[in-house]
């Protein structure tokens, strides 16, 4: 079994620090141990304190943004999980496989999770065996360690399966016409979008159809799609080397400097940029991390 892109490292704030993450292909979590602060992610900000569980997507839509208070900064610890050692960890795991996946495809998924204390206190002795056990690298078991993170990502699916009935902290449509447009596009997303072709789909007048997204969703059809094509193609940039076009076209952009405009817009940056960027902290194996 080959060495785990995967890490774990704790940051302690004493002053109003900010961290952004953006542009990264790993799933990462962090647990709040102490102190409070705000998650700062698509025009929304959500407090935390002790027992936070925050899930930080590996190619977010917008920049997100972890903000200690001025007046109890926090201790955090903060996993994350390379993209090729999360498939080998799961090979053998395929209902795991599909429920992290899932979540992380989730277009409006709620991320700022706060745990019982009973979780709170698993997770503390998982982060705990792990500073015991793996913090020297050079001794450090891998077969132990793909072990446990195994165990910690069976721990964080059964925390968001108690907390997503309970607590409604995977936000999506209530409508069901809306849930069925959603899942027509994440079919397909790649083809060219005809708005009267997915309306028949779902059985419902084209006007409708987009009238009732929009009032459901709080954006457009088209807009959702585009988000929903963003996303494919940030996981080809990061883990392919097809050319610009060819990953245009791959996500369902027909037109290379529509589809360059969109992504320079969403993400502040050239898709060739993104695709530098991540393919440094992939060889690197570490999250690179902006500090003001």
């Amino acid at each position: 079994m080959g060495r785990f892109n995967m890490s774990i490292s704790t940051f302690v704030y004493r002053s109003n620090v900010v961290k952004d993450y953006e542009y990264v292909p790993f799933m990462r979590f962090c647990y709040v141990h102490e102190g409070t602060g705000s998650a700062s992610y698509d025009m929304q900000t959500h407090r935390f304190d002790r027992g936070t569980l925050i899930l930080i997507p590996p190619c977010p839509l917008t920049r997100f943004r972890l903000e200690p208070s001025v007046e109890q900064p926090f201790l955090h610890s903060v996993i994350q999980i390379g993209a090729r050692d999360f498939d080998r960890l799961t090979g053998l795991f395929p209902e795991l496989r599909r429920f992290m996946v899932g979540l992380w495809k989730r277009e409006h998924l709620h991320l700022v999770l706060r745990l019982a204390t009973e979780m709170q206190i698993e997770i503390q002795r998982l982060l705990d065996e792990y500073l015991l056990e793996f913090q020297d690298e050079s001794s450090a078991d891998e077969e132990e360690k793909a072990v446990w993170t195994v165990e910690l990502l069976h721990t964080i699916r059964d925390i968001v399966r108690d907390l997503v009935p309970r607590d409604e902290q995977v936000a999506g449509p209530r409508n069901e016409n809306a849930k069925r447009m959603i899942d027509w596009i994440e079919d397909h997303y790649r083809e060219p979008f005809s708005l009267d072709r997915m309306a028949r789909a779902v059985h419902l007048s084209p006007y409708y159809a987009s009238h009732l997204f929009r009032q459901e969703m709080g954006m457009t059809l088209m807009e959702h799609l585009w988000s929903r094509r963003l996303r494919e193609s940030c996981r080809l940039l990061a883990h392919g080397n097809l050319p610009i076009h060819s990953v245009g076209k791959q996500s369902g952009f027909v037109n290379t400097a529509h589809f360059c405009k969109l992504f320079k817009a969403r993400y502040g940056i050239s898709p060739q940029a993104y695709r530098l960027k991540a393919g440094v902290m992939g060889v690197e194996g570490k999250v690179r991390e902006k500090e003001h």
